[in-house]
């Protein structure tokens, strides 16, 4: 099965899972991906920042549509 077809089906649910979108060249990089997914079939319905740091990349991203979430943690390895 194609990746359009299972995207079609909605059998495809993709996420992106970020520590942070303050500077840098991982974060750069990952803004430039998302840039390129908008109008693909596997486009990432969600994007979470495991901290409150979204900026300058989170309100690109919203621009673009994403939903952005911070998941602001209370201790290194708190992830709820």
């Amino acid at each position: 099965m194609s990746v359009d077809a299972r995207a079609h089906r909605g059998g495809a649910r993709v996420a992106i899972v970020v520590s942070q979108l303050g500077y840098g060249g991982a974060e750069r990089q990952t803004a430039l991906l998302l840039e390129r997914l908008v109008d693909h079939p596997l486009r990432p319905a969600l994007v979470c920042c495991l901290s409150d740091q979204l900026e300058p990349y989170g309100s690109q991203l919203e621009s673009l549509g994403y939903r952005v979430v911070p998941l602001a943690r209370s201790r290194s390895l708190d992830l709820g």
